[in-house]
């Protein structure tokens, strides 16, 4: 090696193709150089020494351990700093399990000091089986970076509340819900717990995976995200709802039931779709175009449940079934598209959040709508993008969402509707323009204030704050998933399926020795035709109903007497009666 596989500058006169690539080779008329391949001279002998020679450089000025020398096995890398110790496990009070990991965290000897009185030590593991093995030098990340201890992320209250560093160490969320961009600034309680993915590191919401895959993972299991893993939309990727066994009244709900599965809730009488968020204290989120009876609970709220008050799609048990009366709910099928819901602002009401959030900028939104010249540009960034790259403000897509989910951004749409432009015939003026633009940033920006490292900016710095997470991401319709109804989906499926291997559960039973389900209503009508296999006929008597069916009566709407149409009078024209004279 000319300089000992050390890095020197070359003279400014060197260029790519005096150092790099040499002279590109005679070629025919019309082609040309794409793409080239470099080997290294002197096989794996000179790689192996470059290897060793900056595997010494490395060390030596940034104290590291890096053992063992060789590329043909994993290596793993600590720290010989004088200055640093590390942390003790029990002190890693961000981690669910601090005594689990890949990583191991340093700390100066004041700083040491400083944690062990100001943070109580976790209890030790019960088991010496839960301590890790040594780390992994492929998931080594610098202690400014999300830790990586197992596959979950602290529990969003955690991640926000107890460490005030976290916004400063960067993990992109990138989840098939739409949200997208920088995870310190996006994470939200409500959402639950989080997984990475192996290939693009990226996280999502565990909660959100198709029908709860990612839920019952092990730490050592494998994930792949949607976008890395693309094998659900080959023909045949999503397989058929398996045959369960008769030992399935055995398996304990906590089992079959795993985060980002369908299930149903009890509300009243009523058992009514939910998504379930998280299942250690059964954080579940409410279907949203369910009918309930009360306002005690809001369709598309998140609450926690009682494990009394919840269960799976309940299949193959006959009995269970019986049991249980449906609220009434919007069927998955008969809910619009991605692009349906975005096109139509009164698909989706908004909700108090929207409200709280947009009402003190209605203002500044109606002047966007209106004339948005006499807009100050410092308060809206969208508007100063658009006019520093030169672009008309009126007819400029602005196709930015960053974090928001295809429902968040319809009920910004629905608010916008109502509240500003009050015409439908005005879409055209707004809809992925400025004015809504601008309504989404709004929106996040409210959203980061709830974080305390945001909460001393002024409005201003706010705003221009969330246009830069609103810019970090831009989620099409194309890979935007309703998770909500995707969830109902395979739920419905999974309850009304009537075929063989769903036995004779599957043949109309639910509800049958309690009652009719709300409203009369008939859950079985209109549900898609390939749900019924046509491989069993059900028979009268599986449909019997129970000595204590409770039935409601129908009352047929009292028509309304229409009012009598008073007669018009008639003019009678006067006679005209002429004398003879």
């Amino acid at each position: 090696m000319k300089h000992g596989g050390f890095p020197v500058q070359e003279p400014p006169e060197a260029t790519f193709k005096t150092h790099i690539s040499g002279s590109n080779p005679v070629l025919p008329t019309g082609y040309s150089v794409i793409q080239a391949f470099y080997i290294l001279r002197g096989g794996l002998a000179a790689q192996n020494k470059f290897f060793d020679l900056r595997v010494k450089a490395y060390s030596q000025r940034y104290h590291l351990k890096i053992s063992p020398h060789s590329l043909s096995s994993p290596f793993l890398i600590s720290s010989n700093d004088p200055n640093l110790s590390p942390m003790k496990h029990a002190l890693r009070f961000w981690l669910t399990d601090p005594y689990k990991g890949t990583t191991v965290e340093y700390l100066t000897h004041a700083g040491i000091a400083v944690v062990t009185q100001t943070r109580p030590p976790r209890e030790a593991p019960e088991s010496e089986d839960s301590t890790s093995p040594p780390a992994d030098p492929l998931r080594t990340v610098p202690p400014t970076t999300a830790p990586r201890d197992t596959q979950y992320s602290p529990t969003p209250s955690q991640a926000v509340s107890q460490i005030s560093s976290l916004p400063d160490s960067e993990f992109e969320i990138n989840c098939r819900c739409g949200m997208s961009g920088d995870g310190n600034a996006l994470y939200r309680v409500e959402d639950g717990e989080a997984i990475q993915c192996d290939e693009c590191k990226s996280w999502s919401h565990i909660a959100c995976q198709r029908n709860g895959r990612a839920g019952n993972l092990r730490k050592k299991d494998p994930y792949l995200c949607d976008f890395c893993d693309l094998t659900h939309l080959l023909p045949g990727g999503v397989q058929e709802i398996p045959k369960r066994k008769s030992g399935r009244k055995k398996i304990t709900l906590e089992d079959r039931l795993t985060s980002g599965c369908g299930a149903l809730a009890r509300n009243g009488d009523f058992w009514y779709p939910v998504r379930l968020i998280q299942k250690a204290k059964w954080k579940v989120r409410w279907w949203r175009s369910c009918l309930f009876m009360d306002d005690k609970i809001q369709p598309d709220s998140t609450t926690l449940v009682e494990q009394g008050d919840i269960v799976d799609e309940l299949w193959d048990d006959r009995a269970a079934r019986r049991q249980i009366r449906l609220g009434r709910w919007k069927h998955a099928h008969e809910i619009e598209t991605s692009e349906d819901i975005l096109a139509d602002p009164t698909s989706i009401p908004f909700s108090n959040e929207v409200e709280c959030a947009l009402r003190p900028a209605e203002g500044v939104l109606r002047d966007l709508l209106l004339d948005p010249q006499v807009v100050d540009s410092n308060q809206v960034p969208a508007k100063r993008q658009l006019e520093m790259e030169k672009k008309p403000l009126t007819r400029t897509i602005v196709p930015e969402v960053g974090s928001l989910s295809l429902l968040d951004r319809a009920q910004v749409s629905n608010w916008f509707e109502i509240n500003i432009s009050k015409d439908p015939n005005l879409r055209q003026e707004w809809l992925a323009y400025l004015p809504i633009a601008h309504a989404h940033t709004v929106l996040i920006a409210s959203r980061l204030r709830g974080y305390q490292v945001f909460q001393e900016l002024t409005e201003v710095a706010l705003i221009d704050r969330a246009w830069e997470v609103q810019r970090t991401g831009t989620p099409s319709v194309l890979i935007d998933v309703d998770v909500d109804r995707d969830s109902l989906e395979r739920l419905e499926e999974q309850m009304f399926e009537r075929s063989e291997r769903a036995g004779v559960a599957g043949h109309y039973q639910w509800g049958l020795d309690s009652g009719d389900h709300q409203g009369g209503w008939d859950p079985y009508q209109g549900l898609p035709y390939h749900w019924n296999r046509g491989d069993r006929d059900g028979s009268e008597d599986e449909m019997q109903r129970g000595p204590n069916f409770i039935e409601v009566e129908m009352v047929s709407p009292v028509p309304q007497k229409k009012p009598r149409v008073r007669p018009r009078p008639i003019k009678v024209k006067s006679k005209m009666h002429t004398s003879r004279s």
